[in-house]
């Protein structure tokens, strides 16, 4: 979700079959100049409106997304209805806000059934906050990744693997 100018594109088409959607036809644009004619425009909650994406996803990126998404929570149900079970969303962002991360991932955890697997990173990595401004999270919030720029020399991100349970 939010293929952009498709660079992510060609790293993941070394692991499968990939499409790039995104809801800004600059972008898509550029993916397709780029070579990328698997991409496609969508808008919010549109995804599993398409009856042959239902459940059929292995993994769907957000990669820097959900923090540019108006309803992080209504993007998630959706990104939800097309991974097949056991399916990932690799949870990205640019942002260290309990609103963009855990906040959304406690709603993924409590109201899709979804469950955070750890991850490892070659990288420092502190887990992700249990309370802000008065909400405690669920545990499985500890499982994500913030990583801080003083802490690595690099940028700050928020990252986190969300597993689609078997029903």
């Amino acid at each position: 979700v939010g293929c952009g100018s498709g660079s992510m594109l060609s790293v993941l088409a070394n692991f499968g079959e990939v499409l790039g959607v995104d809801d800004n036809d600059a972008a898509l644009n550029f993916a397709r100049q780029n070579g990328f004619s698997n991409v496609m425009r969508i808008d919010d909650g549109c995804l599993s409106k398409q009856s042959n994406f239902r459940n059929s996803f292995d993994l769907v990126t957000c990669l820097d997304v959900m923090e540019h998404i108006d309803d992080d929570e209504l993007l998630l149900k959706d990104v939800f209805q097309i991974l097949k079970p056991g399916g990932i969303i690799d949870y990205s962002t640019c942002t260290h806000s309990p609103e963009e991360n855990e906040e959304v991932l406690d709603f993924a955890i409590t109201k899709l059934n979804m469950k955070i697997e750890n991850i490892n990173l070659p990288i420092s990595c502190r887990k992700g906050i249990k309370t802000w401004q008065g909400r405690t999270y669920n545990n499985q919030i500890q499982k994500s990744c913030r990583i801080f720029p003083q802490d690595t020399n690099t940028d700050g991100f928020f990252i986190a693997k969300l597993v689609k349970e078997w029903k």
